[in-house]
């Protein structure tokens, strides 16, 4: 699950602005408050991972 060691989780932000960077930081932010909450996440690129576990 996410506890795969060497793991770094990071939104893709490439070639964004100093606001858009911002941004999301706040969008992980609050999807890694909702994950460990257990809450279901907003923003997840491969939600079948978090079922796998």
């Amino acid at each position: 699950m996410l506890t795969a060691p060497g793991v770094v989780l990071t939104p893709h932000i490439a070639g964004g602005s100093q606001e858009v960077a911002h941004k999301a930081a706040r969008i992980v932010a609050a999807d890694v408050g909702r994950y460990l909450r257990g809450e279901p996440l907003v923003h997840c690129a491969n939600p079948g991972v978090l079922r796998a576990g």
